[in-house]
């Protein structure tokens, strides 16, 4: 019995931390095309799959010009935790991003060998962040 209200305790625990305002909210490459709704100074990450051995990577071309949200620090990469013991493994790169000021904005990340922008990139996903006052 006391397992039980050990498992029970943790779960509400999760819960209520699932809730907790400031939370970062994420898109993956199923929610293409979909529009984040924000407020300034709110944060919310995308994380895509990647090879990083492969050469590619995820870019965002022309995001320098953004004005409605702003990349928050590198891309980190994580493993796939089934594919970790094997060299070169697939994971996914999760991108951070910022809202600055109210807007609308799409933004296109491009995966692709980040040294050869004369090439089709190989995948693409893109939102629309919608940043309200």
């Amino acid at each position: 019995m006391i397992g039980w209200l050990r498992v029970a305790t943790a779960a509400a625990l999760l819960l209520a931390g699932a809730c907790v305002p400031g939370d970062t909210s994420s898109l993956t490459e199923r929610d293409d095309g979909k529009t984040v709704t924000m407020h300034p100074g709110e944060e919310f990450q995308a994380v895509l799959g990647t090879t990083p051995k492969s050469g590619f990577s995820w870019v965002w071309p022309g995001g320098e010009k953004s004005s409605v949200v702003e990349p928050v620090g590198k891309p980190a990469f994580d493993r796939d935790i089934d594919e970790a013991i094997r060299t070169g493994a697939a994971g996914n790169e999760t991108w951070r991003f910022r809202a600055v000021k109210p807007g609308r904005e799409t933004v296109r990340l491009e995966y692709r060998r980040p040294w050869d922008d004369k090439t089709p990139p190989e995948r693409t996903f893109t939102f629309t962040a919608e940043v309200q006052p």
